[in-house]
């Protein structure tokens, strides 16, 4: 009798557990170096000042100002007494059970957007965040969280031991940060529908709340057989998840980057997407600019002839 292949369910990570190890890596690749800075400084305390941690230029600063700028970063996660004097002009603040996409052309914006609602929800307002990425995996996606928290370039590595004072205290206040906050990581940058509503669920039955799903590349998601599943059936799941859950999902759309216009045009077959997209949603946003200056704008079409 052969026996039966059994597949377990991947479930998702806690990036608590990453940054607990990458501090104890931290603790091992600069001990030498602080031991000596500790004798020459007859025991230089590590501090962090109020002005390292949130002064002009940090990750705090950044994301901050991201969140005032974007008009839909800013009515989505405003607090519910600033919602409930805000104008009704604006756009409903997405309550729990609603699903939002947010759509960009820009690879490296649309990257930022899952790192500034991963410190928004779960660093600032504490809150648990569950997000799949098709971008990184696991480690690679702390890492990056954790030099954007720390205000650490791009081009200087964390473990090659050549991190400054002030930049070796900023990285620890980080994972110190990240230690203590609940962001949950898909730990596989490939996923299908499936993975993507029963993790949460399975997560959900052992905390008892969660301030967000967020999903990635929601066009590419896959069936069990790894066929890509149309855009709309993905949107109907994840409406159906955030409905049974209670909790606010958003989904992220990559525009084709190849297409050298404005981020906010669209082509014709984009166009079909994102009319069909928003009967489906409680929110649609096409997002556009850099990090520092953000523009949510009205759809445009690229190319477009008048109809007959």
């Amino acid at each position: 009798m052969k026996n039966q292949e059994t597949h377990l369910p991947v479930e998702l990570l806690n990036l608590a557990t990453i940054a607990a190890q990458m501090m104890e890596d931290i603790e091992y690749i600069y001990d030498h170096a602080l031991q000596q800075q500790v004798r020459e400084t007859n025991k230089t305390k590590i501090h962090i000042p109020a002005q390292i941690q949130k002064s002009e230029g940090s990750w705090h600063s950044r994301i901050v100002s991201m969140i005032r700028s974007t008009p839909i970063l800013r009515r989505a996660f405003a607090t519910r007494d600033r919602a409930a004097a805000s104008s009704s002009s604006e756009l409903p603040i997405p309550q729990n059970g609603e699903l939002f996409v947010i759509a960009t052309r820009n690879k490296d914006l649309h990257a930022e957007i899952q790192f500034c609602l991963a410190i928004h929800i779960a660093i600032t307002n504490k809150q648990p965040i569950i997000i799949f990425s098709a971008r990184d995996s696991f480690i690679q996606f702390t890492r990056k969280l954790v030099g954007l928290m720390a205000d650490i370039p791009s081009d200087v590595g964390i473990y090659d031991g050549s991190l400054n004072t002030i930049e070796l205290k900023r990285v620890r206040f980080a994972l110190t940060e990240l230690m203590t906050a609940n962001v949950y990581l898909y730990p596989i940058p490939m996923f299908g529908l499936d993975e993507v509503c029963n993790a949460p669920r399975r997560l959900h039955k052992k905390i008892d709340s969660v301030g967000l799903v967020l999903v990635d590349a929601v066009q590419f998601l896959t069936d069990n057989q790894r066929n890509c599943i149309d855009v709309l059936t993905s949107l109907i799941e994840l409406k159906v998840l955030a409905d049974e859950l209670k909790v606010p999902v958003i989904a992220l759309y990559q525009l084709d980057p190849t297409v050298g216009n404005h981020s906010a045009t669209l082509t014709r077959y984009e166009l079909g997407e994102v009319e069909a997209m928003n009967g489906l949603t409680d929110g649609l946003m096409l997002l556009s600019g850099t990090r520092e200056s953000l523009i949510f704008a009205p759809p445009k079409i690229l190319n477009a002839k008048p109809v007959a």
